[in-house]
C-alpha cells in the first residue's frame, strides 16, 4: 500500500489480505473465525472485495464499502450466512440463513434484510412466559444507548414450513412470520407465531396440542 496526505488528512491507497484472522467481543452474540478476504483502499474509500469466516457452525461472508473521509461519512455492508446458529436469547438456541443489509452514515443507518430460521430449540430450564414479561418491561424503558438509537431495523423473520421444536418435556410443530422493526436500542416484534401441533409431558401424563398461536402487536 502507499500512504500520502498529511497527519491530520492521511490518505491510504492499497489491498490489505486478511488470513486466518478472528473476532470476538463480548458484545457480539458469536465469535467469527478462519477470517479470509480483501479490502481494497483508494484515499477515504475502503471496499470489501470479500470477506468470509466461520461463525455459529456455518459461514458468513460480507461486501461493501465506506467513504471515510475524516468521519465516517456513508457506508454500505451487505452479509450473507449460511446454517449460523446463534445462542440468544438465554435459554433458545435456533440455525438460520440470513441476507442482511447495513446502510447509512454516523448520524443514522438502517438494518434491514431477511432471516429464515431453520432450527429452533429450547434448554430444558427455559420459561417462555417469563421471557415474554422481561420483554416487555425492556420495552417500556427509555432510550438510552446513543448509538444503538441511530440504527433503526427492518427486518423480516420467518421459519421454514412446518419447523419443529423440541425438548425434554414438549414438542412443537409450527412456523412464524415475524417482522423486527424500531432501533438497536429498543427493538420491536410484530407478527405471529403459530403451533400445527404438539405433545407436552407433565407429572407423568401425556398432553396433544391441537392448534395455537402467539400475536407480537
Amino acid at each position: 500500500g502507499r500512504l500520502s496526505g498529511t497527519l491530520d488528512a492521511p490518505l491510504f491507497k492499497g489491498k490489505l489480505q486478511v488470513q486466518n484472522g478472528a473476532i470476538a467481543d463480548i458484545n457480539l452474540p458469536s465469535a467469527l473465525s478462519d477470517i479470509n478476504g480483501t479490502l481494497q483502499f483508494n484515499q477515504n474509500q475502503v471496499t470489501i472485495e470479500n470477506l468470509n469466516a466461520h461463525v455459529g457452525g456455518g459461514t458468513i461472508g460480507f461486501t461493501g464499502h465506506a467513504d471515510i473521509a475524516g468521519k465516517l461519512s456513508s457506508f454500505q455492508l451487505r452479509a450473507t450466512a449460511n446454517s449460523v446458529r446463534l445462542r440468544y436469547p438465554p435459554g433458545v438456541s435456533s440455525t438460520a440463513n440470513a441476507e442482511l443489509n447495513w446502510n447509512g452514515s454516523a448520524s443514522g443507518s438502517l438494518l434491514s434484510g431477511d432471516i429464515t430460521v431453520t432450527k429452533l430449540g429450547f434448554t430444558p430450564g427455559f420459561d417462555f412466559a417469563a421471557y415474554l414479561q422481561r420483554t416487555a418491561q425492556v420495552s417500556s424503558l427509555p432510550q438510552t444507548d446513543p448509538v444503538l438509537n441511530k440504527i433503526r431495523l427492518d427486518i423480516h423473520l420467518a421459519t421454514t414450513p412446518e419447523l419443529q421444536m423440541q425438548t425434554s418435556v414438549i414438542r412443537l410443530q409450527g412456523s412464524a412470520d415475524l417482522r423486527l422493526r424500531g432501533s438497536a436500542a429498543k427493538p420491536i416484534l410484530l407478527g405471529r407465531a403459530d403451533v400445527f401441533e404438539g405433545e407436552a409431558y407433565f407429572n407423568g401424563t401425556k398432553y396433544r396440542l391441537e392448534r395455537g398461536g402467539i400475536s407480537f402487536t
